[in-house]
């Protein structure tokens, strides 16, 4: 199998004159018997980075030239030219997002270098074509979409992968749990098992889907990517913002 770099990007973000209330919240939802208002800088320092397409003030159809990391760890994501990807007033479940297509795809500045366990979270319109990436390196990826499978690959390229069938609307999350490598688009669901694989991997490109010669186009929201499997708490509350933000 080629040696991919990378992934899907993300963007619910805001028009020319600012967010729709719908993109930019605050989202709340209920939590232990209260309703809350949450943001995922709520988990700590175990988010690495967290692109939020609330972020962006652009036009429909604009190229996104720079995305900044909310998380503060400042790992921004920028591209130029033809291969930046687009603002997309309704990109994930008519929210705004980021749309590419071909060989688009965003740099990560300063990408974290995930070691062991970790948690990640996209949200996700997938349109056409069969292959694309979520997040990556140009030896391996942290999740790449092909022909109806979802891999998962350490920075040597070692990959492991599952049957997965992954169209339209979604939130997707990924864990690596003890070098367990799972993935789910519900939740509380049950879990469907990639495979086992250790090994550094490092997120330094975001949403790929030109890379060796792939057609998919894909609309992305909030992508979050945690150094840690996340207690039940947090990923549910990870959740129901992202449930809430998205109407999914």
């Amino acid at each position: 199998m080629k040696k991919f770099v990378f992934v899907f990007l993300l963007l619910v973000a805001c028009h020319g004159n600012g967010p729709t209330p719908a993109d930019a919240g605050p989202f709340f939802f209920g939590q232990n018997g209260a309703t809350v208002s949450w943001t995922p800088t709520s988990l700590g320092s175990t988010l690495k980075f967290w692109f939020n397409p609330a972020t962006l003030s652009l036009n429909n159809g604009d190229p996104v030239s720079t995305w900044s990391d909310s998380s503060g760890n400042s790992c921004t994501a920028t591209q130029s030219g033809a291969t930046r990807p687009t603002y997309n007033t309704s990109a994930v479940n008519s929210r705004s997002g980021v749309t590419g297509s071909g060989s688009q795809y965003f740099n990560v500045a300063s990408a974290p270098v995930i070691t062991g366990d970790c948690t990640a979270f996209v949200a996700i319109n997938r349109s056409t074509g069969n292959s694309g990436f979520l997040f990556g390196s140009s030896g391996g990826y942290i999740g790449h979409y092909s022909d109806n499978k979802f891999y998962f690959a350490n920075d040597s390229g070692s990959a492991v992968s599952v049957s997965f069938t992954l169209n339209g609307n979604a939130i997707l999350e990924m864990k690596r749990s003890s070098s367990v490598v799972s993935i789910r688009t519900s939740k509380g669901g049950s879990w469907t098992t990639v495979g086992t694989r250790s090994g550094n991997a490092t997120p330094s490109f975001l949403f790929h889907t030109g890379f060796g010669g792939l057609t998919a186009t894909a609309s992305f929201g909030d992508v979050l990517l945690c150094d840690t499997v996340l207690g039940i708490t947090d990923d549910d509350s990870t959740w129901d913002y992202l449930k809430t933000k998205y109407g999914l």
